[in-house]
């Protein structure tokens, strides 16, 4: 009776073991994909940013404003995937 009382305990600890990694797994893949489109946002934005300065509608303002929008969203990539800070919206 023991045995299987200590199997029991041990199959127990097991599954809370494997539940945290379930849960670490998931709040790792939503990190990845916050980060993903972070990155993509931010390349949209140099691209935005390469044509203007190529086009004929080059705006200094609107450039700067492109840019102070990309560096933060560099900040917050590197601050909170980086860095591991929590941000407000956590």
């Amino acid at each position: 009776m023991d045995t299987d009382n200590e199997f029991l305990e041990a199959m127990n600890q097991l599954k809370d073991k494997f539940d945290i990694n379930e849960r670490d797994m998931k709040l790792m893949k939503e990190e990845v994909i916050e980060l993903k489109k972070y990155i993509m946002t931010i390349y949209g934005l140099v691209r935005i940013i390469d044509s203007n300065f190529l086009g004929e509608d080059y705006d200094g303002e609107n450039i700067r404003v492109l840019i102070e929008m990309m560096r933060g969203y560099c900040s917050l990539v590197v601050e909170k995937s980086i860095l591991g800070i929590p941000h407000e919206d956590e």
